[in-house]
């Protein structure tokens, strides 16, 4: 397997996570929201309560939410893999020139990019899956508060509109009291991603174990294929100071595929309960292939000696002794705890709760030195601040369900603002509210095709077919029934310059081309559209143009 550094593909795959802990925060406080205003109902208002109690608005805007966010997420998988790959194959070339074989860089090489695509589209699809709302919801808790399973995420948010719609209701009960159990429980949970068999993870936790796993994957593929055109007998596993206990006994070493070996006088173990653990859930371990008796080992024996002793010497901190690996686990929970009472106190103040809000930010003060102390006096633990960093929404875009949302400025039909990224937070809501806007006017824009046609040189049909697929068809793109591709900013800019025929840049020639070839494997050849688009993005990528075009402006 190609030597992955999961540092660096975490540092890749962050801007994905992060989209994810956006739309947790996004769902808790669209319902923190809709309590606040049922709070400012009263007893006797029983139409309005009603209609507030109708969340159909708001579950609509979620789903959106989740939709945008998982197309924003499958255009960066691949460049993602391809990265990872990139920084992997280049392990191999030692061993092709000690064969004498020629060796073909990743750019070069259609195999790795052909396994990059697979397992793009593979961990694209989950994401997919993931979408449709019923495969996500909340920790169902026992009287004790214990997780017992999961409550979707629609029943969770009916239940917690029907319990503010009681206490207002009831009249003689204060509501804030009343209904702080209810955000404590959301909030404490966080948006899950429920596996059916009582097992629930956050969607960042979740996201990142999948690509994770396909970069194992795509790696494991590459290596076998290698493995074979190379003769290769063996393995050797990477090695890192505070590794669970249960994989310490093959850091570092090399084994055999086919039983114990002894070449040179050198023992070579079997290599089956390595590779068992290489397959577990979470492993950080990766493998390369190797010829025994004549790849050089990659650590020497004193900085094995180094690692295996950081791994199992016990630690003091705070009158405790752990090994490096248990304060590592330690270090996840208080992270887990300050993302908890992160979501809480977001929530508490969406839904006007002030006081309790503040509550959950003396508990996060206290965590957080806590956590910074034990950083800087626990040998080998480094600070993860964007473990339990905030990503507070700030969907105020109009409105949601039957909630009016004030402070929002209209954009004007046609309206531009090419110096606007949506990747930064403080332009998103701009370039997505333009967007939609500047998408349901083109849908019935008579003029648009024949004036790309003129200012591109291409036939008129194939330009119209391009406008169908972005603006009009519906495909199957994980929610309840076919829908319309989300808006994109980008693609909105781009089609503004190909019809004014001023400003026309690569990029914009890039999205007719990519469109129009994603659209042909979908109707000609029957594919998906996450495949269609990995493999279109291979070829003329469209994201990659409008990266570079933004890095020169």
């Amino acid at each position: 397997m190609p030597q992955i550094d999961t540092e660096r593909l975490e540092e890749y795959a962050q801007k994905i996570y992060d989209r994810y802990e956006y739309f947790n925060n996004y769902t808790l406080e669209t319902i923190a929201r809709r309590i606040k205003a049922t709070g400012e109902l009263s007893a006797y208002d029983q139409q309005a309560l009603k209609n507030i109690a109708d969340i159909s608005g708001d579950m609509q805007a979620i789903t959106k939410k989740l939709a945008e966010i998982t197309e924003m997420n499958i255009s960066d998988i691949e460049s993602v893999y391809g990265q990872v790959m990139t920084d992997g194959v280049n392990t191999y070339k030692p061993l092709f020139d000690f064969k004498g074989m020629r060796f073909t860089p990743f750019e070069e090489n259609d195999f790795a990019k052909q396994l990059v695509r697979n397992w793009a589209a593979e961990t694209a699809g989950t994401m997919i899956n993931l979408s449709r709302t019923k495969a996500i919801g909340f920790d169902k808790y026992d009287v004790y508060g214990n997780v017992i399973g999961s409550t979707p995420l629609e029943g969770a948010f009916e239940q917690a509109i029907s319990e503010a719609v009681v206490a207002v209701s009831a009249g003689n009960v204060d509501f804030s009291t009343a209904m702080a159990k209810t955000v404590e429980r959301l909030g404490a949970s966080g948006v899950k991603a429920c596996y059916g068999s009582g097992v629930n993870r956050s969607l960042p936790a979740m996201v990142r174990q999948n690509i994770l796993y396909g970069a194992k994957q795509s790696a494991q593929s590459y290596d076998e294929h290698i493995g074979k055109e190379l003769g290769c007998d063996g393995f050797e596993v990477d090695a890192h100071s505070g590794c669970r206990p249960s994989h310490e006994f093959m850091q570092g070493k090399m084994y055999s595929y086919k039983g114990r070996k002894v070449i040179g006088g050198k023992v070579y173990e079997d290599g089956s309960e390595a590779l068992a653990r290489l397959g577990d859930y979470g492993c950080l371990h990766f493998k390369i292939d190797v010829i025994l008796g004549v790849s050089v080992p990659r650590y020497s024996a004193a900085e094995l000696e180094r690692i295996h002793k950081e791994t199992t010497e016990l630690i003091e901190y705070d009158g405790k002794e752990k090994t490096l690996y248990e304060w590592k686990q330690t270090q996840r929970r208080f992270e887990r705890a300050v993302r908890n009472e992160q979501q809480k106190a977001d929530m508490f103040e969406a839904a006007g709760m002030k006081r309790k809000a503040g509550d959950c930010k003396d508990r996060i003060k206290a965590y957080r030195s806590t956590y910074d102390d034990m950083c800087k006096n626990v040998k080998g633990l480094e600070p993860r601040l964007n473990r339990m960093r905030s990503y507070k929404s700030i969907d105020i875009s109009g409105k949601s369900g039957i909630i009016e949302l004030k402070g929002v400025k209209k954009v004007q039909s046609g309206a531009f603002y090419g110096a606007l990224n949506p990747e930064n937070e403080k332009d998103f809501k701009r370039c997505e509210t333009h967007a939609k806007k500047y998408y349901e006017e083109i849908r019935s824009r008579k003029t648009d095709v024949s004036a790309i046609a003129k200012n591109t040189g291409l036939d008129e049909n194939r330009v119209r077919i391009v406008k169908e697929h972005i603006f009009i068809n519906k495909y199957d793109l994980g929610e309840e029934e076919p829908t319309n591709f989300y808006p994109n900013y980008d693609i909105a800019v781009s089609w503004q310059n190909l019809i004014d025929g001023k400003n026309i840049s690569e990029k914009d020639i890039i999205l007719l081309k990519h469109e129009y070839y994603e659209c042909t494997l979908m109707h000609e050849k029957g594919m998906t559209y996450v495949e269609a688009h990995t493999i279109a993005q291979e070829k003329y990528n469209y994201k990659k143009a409008v990266d570079e075009w933004r890095e020169k402006t």
